[in-house]
């Protein structure tokens, strides 16, 4: 059973971040020269701009995953042409699952490259290189404690009608030592952007 990071007590705020889900590609490229990863990583780079990018592995192999909205589905298609069209290995995998990963991971074992850590779900364990929401708990004084991330099957079994609702579901069904906050009484403060704050009431 995980450790609580923070005790109730100590905790003065908690906020929710949700992401929505969009399209999703895994590319892994062999990198025969140091010029071709540099090339390979700077394409990624221009494309940060556009869409969501996740490192994976970096070395013989460079891998990334890609989140794109909807209506740029095409992209991913566009990212393919282009390093097919420069590099002889490419592999492609237009879902960001579990199986996608363990390629990838296999793929970094026979070229010793290596990989790079990306978030878990507190919830199921499974990696998840764009969370669909990130909980981040802070003390009275704003000063950050612990970040949580969670993956869209176990927001979605989470949901609830109203977002305090939510995050109570969420952190009650959370397995990385967060779990004791689900019973705390919270209320919902002003909040800007994407981020929903809410103040855990002593």
């Amino acid at each position: 059973m995980s450790r609580p990071c923070a005790a109730v007590e100590s905790v003065g705020e908690i906020c929710l971040e949700p992401h929505p889900a969009g399209v999703r590609a895994v590319y892994a490229v062999e990198a025969r020269t140091r010029a071709d990863a540099r090339e390979i990583e700077g394409l990624f780079r221009e494309l940060e701009s556009r869409i969501q990018v996740r490192p994976l592995c970096i070395g013989r192999l460079m891998g990334y995953a890609v989140q794109a909205h909807h209506s740029d589905g095409v992209l991913l298609d566009a990212i393919e042409d282009v390093l097919r069209e420069s590099f002889a290995n490419v592999i492609v995998q237009r879902t960001v699952d579990e199986t996608a990963l363990r390629v990838v991971a296999d793929l970094c074992r026979r070229t010793r490259t290596r990989l790079v850590g990306v978030p878990h779900c507190a919830v199921c364990g499974a990696a998840e290189p764009f969370p669909a929401a990130v909980v981040s708990v802070s003390t009275g004084r704003g000063q950050p404690v612990v970040s949580r991330s969670y993956c869209l099957r176990c927001t979605a079994e989470a949901s609830r009608s109203t977002s305090r609702e939510f995050i109570k579901s969420l952190l009650a069904a959370d397995r990385s030592g967060l779990g004791s906050l689900g019973t705390a009484q919270i209320e919902r403060r002003h909040s800007r952007g994407g981020t929903i704050r809410f103040k855990v009431k002593l």
